[in-house]
């Protein structure tokens, strides 16, 4: 509040005498000094405060320059991964879920645990041929529309043209090994009829929305091997209305596994099967 602003005359007029009047006058000369000197003190500690901010983002420039050429080693120093996966990786846009996804196969590897691989939720594919880069050995079961959300999914709203931009074809030439590549193209759990007596050790659900996240936890969990890995992105994004997480927490009410939250860019959340 500027206090020389204030208005006195009617507390003058009514409570106080002529030596109040002379007081306020004084109060008001010595208020508008206070307002200067606050003024000046306020373009003061705003100068100050730039000056640390370039200060601050200078040093961040020059720490970030300094780290740059270290990336690499810094990052990946766990997993142990070929050069080629390590560029690819890095080229990434979430380089921590793809290497928890790398650490996960490599222990999958270590440990012999049996059975196929699969992604609900492809898309354009990216996650998938990284799967396949890593483990090319395995069967890896690629389940999606290939056309976008089911209407009959959606939440939140009537159409969702998000994930529209993706076929079978598409995320076909990203393999140049299609070996041990299977496309399920369609909805989801239909598309997994005759897989019932499989097994499977690693399973990525990326379907965004609470009713095939579900579907696949009811397929795939009580399918999996003992110490196999289910992954399951978007668990803390605000996206389509938390499903994923909704769907992870129900399901999960009454089992016995736990979930890990990974530090990704979307929030993903992962846990092996007991």
């Amino acid at each position: 509040m500027n206090l020389a602003e204030i208005d006195f005359s009617p507390f003058s007029r009514q409570w106080l005498g002529h030596r109040s009047i002379l007081s306020l006058a004084k109060l008001r000369r010595q208020a508008r000094t206070w307002n200067k000197r606050m003024y000046k003190d306020k373009v003061t500690i705003t100068r100050q405060m730039r000056g640390l901010s370039t200060f601050a983002n200078l040093g961040q420039r020059v720490l970030l320059k300094m780290i740059g050429p270290l990336k690499s080693q810094l990052v990946v120093r766990f997993p142990i991964v070929s050069p080629e996966i390590r560029a690819f990786i890095l080229s990434r846009f979430d380089p921590v879920r793809d290497f928890s996804i790398a650490l996960a196969l490599q222990t999958i590897k270590r440990e012999q645990l049996p059975g196929d691989m699969a992604e609900l939720g492809v898309f354009k594919g990216k996650t998938s041929s990284l799967i396949h880069r890593l483990c090319p050995e395995r069967r890896l079961y690629l389940f999606d529309t290939f056309e976008g959300f089911p209407a009959g999914d959606l939440e939140t709203c009537s159409r969702d043209r998000r994930f529209d931009d993706s076929s079978v074809e598409y995320v076909s030439s990203l393999f140049n090994d299609q070996r041990n590549i299977v496309f399920r193209k369609g909805y989801f759990p239909e598309t997994a009829i005759g897989l019932e007596n499989s097994r499977f050790c690693f399973v990525m659900l990326d379907a965004d929305l609470y009713k095939p996240t579900l579907a696949g936890l009811e397929f795939f969990y009580h399918r999996m091997a003992p110490g196999g890995y289910i992954f399951a992105h978007d668990y803390t994004s605000f996206e389509s209305g938390r499903g994923v997480s909704r769907a992870i927490d129900q399901f999960l009410a009454d089992k016995p596994e736990k979930v890990i939250e990974l530090p990704d860019t979307w929030g993903s959340v992962v846990f092996r099967k007991l």
